[in-house]
């Protein structure tokens, strides 16, 4: 059902369960898995001028999901991983037109019921409704 699986990540605790989740689906479906960071730029600020800034954002992330993948290679399963510039659902989206995926997974957080609309603008919300394929929200 699934071949290719979407994990986009902000490198916290919880994103790691996405990827463990993704894992798990990905070992039933013989899957593979794109792990995907995506370093908001600051709009109106020209690159060069946080070039270095934003490349050791880019050598955390490096490192912080080498070591998140090296469990779930192990098993067989293979993990690309990707980091990209820019803003963040756009990029997200984007990635999963180009690659094909047919299922996204990440994280939110729950809704509260008296004020539902504060929720509503996150990056989780905005995959749900604009992704061209499956999503899977974990809380």
């Amino acid at each position: 059902m699934f071949e290719n699986i979407l994990v986009p990540v902000d490198l916290s605790e919880k994103s790691l369960g996405a990827l463990r989740k993704a894992v798990e689906i990905a070992r039933v479906e013989k899957a593979t898995i794109t792990l995907l960071h995506v370093i908001e730029t600051i709009q109106g600020v020209d690159f060069g001028e946080l070039e270095g800034f934003y490349r050791e954002l880019e050598g955390k992330a490096e490192r912080v999901m080498t070591e998140w993948c090296r469990a779930s290679e192990t098993e067989s399963i293979r993990v690309d991983r990707l980091v990209l510039y820019g803003r963040r659902s756009p990029e997200i989206l984007q990635v999963a037109e180009e690659r094909g995926c047919d299922l996204v997974v990440v994280t939110s957080h729950r809704v509260d019921a008296e004020h539902p609309g504060g929720g509503l603008g996150t990056i989780s919300h905005q995959i749900g409704l604009l992704a061209g394929c499956s999503v899977l929200m974990l809380r």
